[in-house]
């Protein structure tokens, strides 16, 4: 009797520890949960980059390259109405890409990797057209996506060219 006496003492606080251990268990699942998913959003969007870029390069490709890329002046493109069509389809294109990394649909970092200097030669062509465009009223911000996109580019290939290289060295060590 004695035993049921301490048995139905303890069992209240077996109960409480139980649940403490349930609770702790249930958050560390949440946890790793959370971290797979955000593993996994991040695996989507650089797969969504990759599969976008390489849709998006060959159209951008042949745009660029009929480009008369000894006049890209604001007013030899604004008279030049062919030209002018290929300049505005390529800076559409650039600009949707652009706005697909800053509201974080497409990844920077990848981007950054498979477009290599093409985006910014793009941009430096294009700045004197850009900045005509951008000086009218109407139309100030136009391209500023694709233009912080270039130089953000520019900055991140410069800057991490030492990383990228080590970044490249360890996975293939890895293998």
């Amino acid at each position: 009797m004695n035993i049921l006496i301490v048995a139905k003492n303890f069992l209240p606080v077996i109960q409480n520890i139980s649940l403490i251990f349930g609770i702790i268990f249930a958050l560390i699942q949440f946890n790793k949960q959370t971290i797979i998913a955000q593993v996994n959003s991040d695996r989507l969007m650089k797969q969504s980059t990759v599969e976008f870029y390489y849709s998006f390069a060959k159209n951008s490709r042949d745009l660029y390259d009929k480009i008369d890329k000894t006049k890209t002046s604001y007013e030899d493109i604004q008279t030049n109405k062919g030209q002018k069509r290929i300049v505005t389809d390529y800076l559409a294109e650039l600009q949707h890409l652009s706005v697909g990394v800053v509201i974080g649909v497409y990844d920077f970092e990848t981007l950054a990797l498979l477009s290599g200097k093409s985006l910014v030669i793009g941009y430096d062509l294009l700045q004197p057209y850009i900045d005509g465009v951008q000086k009218n009223k109407e139309t100030p911000t136009r391209y500023q996506e694709f233009v912080d996109l270039a130089k953000a580019i520019n900055s991140y290939r410069v800057e991490s060219k030492h990383i990228i290289t080590v970044k490249k060295k360890n996975i293939i060590k890895q293998y």
